[in-house]
């Protein structure tokens, strides 16, 4: 095989493209040049849980940087600090995943609309995602929120689009009286509620009903973890058989700066992390064997890219 040849097959091969791909939002990042998704108004979905101030500091930098001018001068400060991490230069907008700038562009350069995809958590993400994939199957924990976001699918997406998405409500279990109400899944000797069903849901459910007409199903070629318990939910996309496909299947976990969102992933998989501030930090895996020859080429070529991608000093 020549040298063009080899160089031409790599490029397209999928660990080539995944290199090219955080390249790409590397040199975004170094000219300070982002691209975000915008649309509509009526096509943006609430504030989470109906609380308009949790996203008002994103919307206001999206908008006005000179917004939020009102309160306290530790007040305003703290909204301008918000704000700025949460701005659109860092974070996806209200028509995209909430996630890291650089690795939504990264991935926009890697899903195919041939993709099979599976979210642990829906939103904006959903929309995105549908928009993108051959189909998508969601785990939600939250019933009203998941509510929401079907009639802004149905209401937003053309109806042959809509269709793609298959969503499954699996709300959280007390172990005690108001247990899910916090986050007492973080301390694992002393937990106060169980999200175990809607971490085994895509097994248990969406596996059986996709294998009951296509034995021969791979798995999933793009699965994120973005909601609750995701340490658990990381460990059964990665631990478990046929859960994410073996021929470089795509895993995201999102917040990866959380203490509580420990990993244990292969080390042979290709890895990019995206930081740009403390906390957006983004991670993308992608499945890969330690002696597959294009996979240890983007995995060079991944490493010498880790001083872009990560703010200095995370």
């Amino acid at each position: 095989m020549s040298e063009a040849v080899a160089e031409a097959s790599y490029r397209a091969s999928r660990p080539g493209r995944f290199a090219s791909a955080a390249q790409i939002a590397c040199t975004f990042r170094r000219a300070h040049l982002f691209a975000p998704l915008l649309c509509p108004l009526a096509h943006m979905l609430p504030p989470p849980d109906g609380n308009a101030s949790g996203l008002s500091p994103y919307d206001a930098a999206s908008r006005d940087p000179a917004a939020g001018r009102e309160g306290s001068l530790n007040q305003r400060g703290q909204r301008r600090h918000e704000a700025r991490h949460l701005s659109p230069e860092h974070m996806g907008t209200r028509c995209e995943p909430w996630m890291n700038r650089h690795a939504l562009a990264t991935l926009d350069r890697l899903v195919e609309p041939h993709h099979r995809g599976l979210e642990w958590s829906s939103g904006s993400s959903t929309l995105w995602n549908l928009l993108r994939l051959r189909d998508l199957h969601t785990v939600e924990h939250d019933g009203p929120w998941l509510a929401m976001v079907r009639e802004k699918v149905a209401t937003a997406l053309p109806r042959k689009v809509a269709s793609l998405w298959v969503a499954r409500h699996v709300p959280c279990v007390e172990l005690k009286p108001g247990g899910c109400h916090g986050m007492g899944i973080h301390n694992p000797s002393n937990p106060t509620n169980s999200y175990s069903e809607y971490v085994r849901t895509p097994a248990s459910v969406y596996l059986p009903a996709i294998r009951a007409t296509e034995p021969d199903f791979p798995g999933f070629d793009y699965v994120v973890v973005d909601g609750r318990s995701r340490a658990a939910c990381m460990r059964e996309a990665t631990e478990r058989p046929g859960l994410l496909n073996p021929a470089h299947g795509i895993l995201v976990l999102d917040n990866a700066n959380s203490p509580f969102h420990k990993t244990n992933v292969s080390k042979a998989w290709l890895h990019a992390s995206f930081e740009t501030e403390p906390t957006t930090r983004t991670n993308v895996w992608m499945v890969c064997t330690a002696s597959d020859a294009h996979c240890m080429r983007a995995r060079e070529e991944l490493r010498g890219l880790r001083g872009c991608l990560v703010r200095k000093g995370a």
